[in-house]
């Protein structure tokens, strides 16, 4: 996975309960 993937996704995932069980 490259790292602009995991940035696109750590910002949605912020947002939702996701983010909060798994900042990265």
């Amino acid at each position: 996975t490259p790292p602009m993937a995991m940035d696109a996704r750590s910002m949605q995932s912020r947002t939702p309960k996701q983010g909060r069980q798994m900042p990265k």
